[in-house]
């Protein structure tokens, strides 16, 4: 999967000279005298460096079949893992505001309704499907063989009320993710989060280019105080804990 970095005030805490510096005015006297002594400001600037997934393409795959010929049947939403790695010096807050669109043959559902085999529901002269968006329900894996998001996966006949995450469709879903400062040779599992796609589709509809299904995913970057991380945002009940909501105010 192609990756994107999200780069801004890449500046480095450098100080080049620093001393004490004595002034002696040879204008004083025994009687007294003036002197100015002037001192430019120098700053220590944040070096933000975030890790945002480069390619959000899915799956439709109607009757379950073996996607990946690892030999075993898989989802109808075929999904990679969209990771968002937070590599920068203090903390950051991502919002992701995640669309998906469709043609007008396509009936994108707000919930998910099943026959009594387990199927989900056919719409009358459209192909249905019900999308989702999953998030973290425990810490990160972070490994020599490459990270990897835990997120509870959508089980058959679920619904909305059975998900750890949010419906997709024309509406936004939107989600924070509160990212911890990378301040170690190894990657803390606060500092990674993301989201994974699941859902249903009719097994008797086909899907093709013409259907123009697409997700779209705006990320905005907000760096973060320490006062902010403590009291401006809780957990949200159920989540790992890099997905957050605001508590009294956002930045």
């Amino acid at each position: 999967m192609m990756k994107k970095m999200m780069k801004t005030g890449l500046a480095v805490f450098t100080v080049t000279s620093m001393f004490t510096m004595t002034a002696f005015a040879s204008e004083w006297n025994t009687n007294g005298g003036e002197t100015s002594v002037e001192g430019d400001a120098w700053t220590v600037d944040s070096v933000i460096e975030v890790e945002l997934p480069g390619d959000l393409a899915f799956g439709i795959n109607p009757l379950s079949l073996d996607a990946d010929d690892d030999g075993t049947a898989d989802d109808q939403i075929v999904t990679s893992q969209y990771m968002i790695t937070n590599y920068s010096n203090v903390p950051v807050l991502i919002n992701a505001s995640t669309t998906l669109t469709g043609g007008t043959n396509v009936d994108i559902l707000a919930d998910a309704d099943y026959e009594t085999n387990g199927d989900l529901k056919a719409s009358a002269n459209k192909k249905a499907i019900w999308m989702v968006q999953l998030y973290p329900t425990a810490a990160a894996t972070i490994s020599e063989e490459g990270n990897a998001l835990n997120v509870t996966d959508v089980a058959a006949t679920d619904t909305n009320a059975d998900i750890k995450g949010d419906p997709l469709g024309a509406t936004a879903a939107e989600a924070l993710f509160l990212l911890k400062a990378n301040t170690g040779e190894t990657l803390d599992p606060a500092c990674v989060s993301g989201f994974v796609f699941g859902g249903a589709v009719d097994p008797n509809a086909t899907f093709d280019e013409t259907d123009e299904l697409k997700v779209t995913t705006t990320f905005t970057l907000n760096t973060l105080s320490a006062n902010q991380v403590d009291n401006d945002y809780s957990a949200r009940t159920g989540y790992d804990a890099t997905v957050v909501e605001a508590a009294t105010a956002t930045p």
